[in-house]
């Protein structure tokens, strides 16, 4: 029996192989009997998050196990660090709730392998994401004295209790059923990984499980490439932005979560006219639209640019073209863009929600606005635009919570907490 610890990190989706249709297939790959192929990319948080504690520690074994609808059987490699990573064969299957019915997918090879890991070490420490699915279900039954299941949630964590999206509102039965059966589920729970304090109480109260909050960003930022190395002038200057204008910057995916259309209709509230907007990112083609049209409506075509995806070097240059970046989501797991506005020293705005408000409200530093007052929001983004400087959050503590070394320690002594 081996008494090195091994940790496994689920992933708990198949790969977006349809996504990824037109790209050429990885360097790992794998021809299946049935003609098609099995990629390993190896790019996934769990690789990143595991790659970085293996650079600390030699105190564990690692590997990151993932469904994979094209697997015949298990597919797996070993990289030059150590990591493992393997795919497992595994289906789609209909689940029906109360209300409901739902497609997921379900692979009963993760169950058996899972259970000879149990008895080939000493100790397993079984990681992955919290969802109401057979799967997890089959996990937790699976679990024994010498496998340490536990949940780690990147989101934010009041959405582990409750249900924010739309189309759940809709169908207050749905709704209903969302937080009855979650709440049975994380009763279950022996050990949660947290990345956000907001929700944590809750679920301290609702369950017995032992609660670990990380107090760095859940993913590492290059901060030797996120430095400043141009002025906003020089910046503006490539980007044939006007001097004097105010630049006011905004990227993320473009979805409801992120009260894109309510920015639009804020700033067309705004006493102040000289300024520009710069919003990148992408969402559906219908959302989009949407957002062109809101911006055509409110007369702000020569204010308001939609930019889609741009190139990282570009958008560096957009941040040091900004006098201050602002998110205004309604609720967040994160967001990153703005951590990458401090490690520029660039102003932020954020709505207060995520680990990035929590971040600034640790620091007492940055500005804050509720996540549903848009007439609160253009009041403070008009006394911004008239102050002659803004503050920026402290560069050392911006590097400090975007540390890798400091992320990777965190969870090295957690799972020594936790084998404990």
């Amino acid at each position: 029996m081996n008494k090195k610890t091994k940790i496994i990190y689920l992933i708990n989706h198949p790969p977006a192989y349809e996504e990824w249709g037109n790209l050429p297939k990885p360097e790992i790959n794998f021809d299946t009997p049935e003609g098609s192929w099995v990629g390993i990319w190896g790019k996934d948080w769990a690789h990143f998050l595991l790659n970085e504690i293996i650079r600390i520690t030699d105190d564990y074994t690692f590997e990151v196990w993932q469904p994979d609808k094209r697997a015949d059987r298990t597919y797996n490699i070993t990289f030059k660090n150590g990591l493992t990573h393997k795919s497992f064969p595994t289906k789609e299957i209909q689940t029906r709730t109360f209300f409901n019915s739902e497609t997921e997918y379900y692979s009963e090879s993760i169950i058996i392998n899972l259970n000879k890991e149990a008895a080939q070490n000493e100790k397993v420490i079984f990681v992955t994401a919290f969802e109401t699915s057979a799967q997890l279900k089959k996990l937790l039954s699976a679990s024994s004295k010498n496998i340490f299941l536990v949940i780690h949630h990147l989101g934010n964590t009041i959405t582990l209790l409750q249900r924010h999206h739309k189309s759940f509102i809709k169908n207050i039965y749905r709704l209903i059923e969302f937080n009855f059966i979650n709440k049975e589920y994380l009763k279950l729970i022996k050990y949660f990984i947290l990345s956000n304090e907001e929700g944590s109480d809750k679920l301290a109260e609702l369950t017995k499980a032992k609660l670990f909050l990380d107090k760095h960003y859940p993913v590492g930022i290059d901060f030797n490439f996120w430095k400043s190395d141009a002025t906003s002038e020089e910046s503006r200057k490539i980007l044939k932005i006007a001097g004097d204008k105010f630049v006011i910057l905004s990227s993320s995916r473009l979805n409801g979560l992120k009260q894109i259309d309510k920015l639009i209709i804020c700033l067309s509230k705004l006493r102040h006219r000289n300024y520009l907007c710069y919003i990148s990112g992408h969402g559906t083609r219908e959302y989009e639209a949407y957002l062109s049209k809101l911006i055509t409506q409110h007369g702000l075509g020569e204010n308001i640019k939609l930019i889609g995806y741009v190139e990282t070097n570009e958008l560096k240059n957009y941040y040091q073209s900004c006098n201050i970046f602002i998110s205004v989501s309604s609720c967040e797991g994160g967001p990153t863009s703005p951590l990458y506005a401090m490690l520029l020293k660039k102003p932020v705005l954020v709505t207060k929600t995520g680990k990035t408000f929590e971040f600034m409200k640790r620091v007492s530093r940055g500005y804050t606005i509720p996540v549903d007052n848009i007439t609160e929001w253009t009041e403070i983004i008009d006394k911004l635009i008239d102050k002659d400087e803004l503050e920026t959050i402290p560069l050392k503590e911006a590097i400090d919570f975007v540390d890798w070394d400091n992320i990777a320690n965190f969870y090295n002594n957690t799972f020594k907490e936790i084998l404990k």
